[in-house]
């Protein structure tokens, strides 16, 4: 989490006003060198809004509507075999969505499950093939202009 405060406090005030922000969460996030719960990586999410609403304030400028993104869901058998996610990965990969699903409707902001538009890429299981991106973004776009705009 410091490394990304860090990162927006240098970089998003540089765009503001800014009227949406997409904070979507990645596997680097549940493996097993980042040592986290569910739980901790949801609280992580969390406090991501009041580094964004005090630099929001702090530039006197209004606060962005926020989607959280859940990531898409990787193969549990391919979890169980890499090493850098074998004991975190399966059980993360099925309760984080629900998770920030439940995080982002306390805190009235907006929640994405890409896993219901896209799934890992074949290649590796864990990034988007370029088909799955573009998939992904239509489907968000889409998304936002019937929640947001």
């Amino acid at each position: 989490m410091k490394r990304w405060t860090q990162t927006i406090s240098v970089n998003f005030p540089k765009y503001l006003p800014v009227d949406v922000l997409i904070i979507f969460l990645w596997t680097n996030d549940t493996n097993n060198k980042a040592n986290k719960t569910s739980e901790e990586i949801v609280s992580d999410l969390e406090s991501y809004m009041g580094v964004v609403k005090e630099i929001c304030e702090e530039k006197n400028k209004s606060i962005p509507k926020i989607i959280y993104i859940a990531p898409p869901y990787i193969k549990e058998e391919w979890l169980k075999e890499n090493s850098m996610f074998s004991w975190t990965g399966p059980v993360l990969n099925r309760e984080l969505p629900d998770l920030i699903e439940k995080m982002a409707k306390k805190n009235w902001v907006y929640f994405f499950d890409s896993s219901k538009v896209v799934e890992s890429s074949l290649v590796d299981w864990v990034h988007l093939s370029a088909e799955s991106n573009v998939i992904l973004w239509k489907e968000l776009g889409s998304f936002i202009e019937q929640n947001i705009f």
